[in-house]
């Protein structure tokens, strides 16, 4: 049996870092986490924010220290790699200002 090749299928969540309202407080550390199925499974992750590739070993999470409102509506975006081709996914954060 011969297994179907794909590029991968990608989410992005937040993980943690959300207050009970759904927005993240200014000053909060956020975990984003990006799920890729794909295969062949070898894949590698690139993570931006507004476009901006972030430098740093950044694999299927991606910890954001210390937030502020400059972060307020910015794209974190994760993009997967394989043999077959690239996908991507995002997220928009929404800051809440204290």
């Amino acid at each position: 049996m011969t297994l179907v090749k794909y590029a991968p299928k990608v989410t992005v969540t937040v993980l943690s870092g959300l207050s009970t309202n759904g927005r993240i407080p200014e000053g909060a550390e956020v975990r984003l986490g990006c799920h890729a199925d794909a295969n062949p499974t070898d894949v590698a992750y690139r993570w931006f924010i507004n476009e901006e590739p972030l430098i740093g070993d950044y694999t299927t999470e991606l910890i954001l220290h210390n937030v502020t409102r400059k972060h307020h509506d910015a794209i974190v975006k994760c993009e997967v790699h394989n043999a077959v081709g690239k996908s991507e996914e995002s997220q928009t954060l929404d800051i809440s200002c204290k």
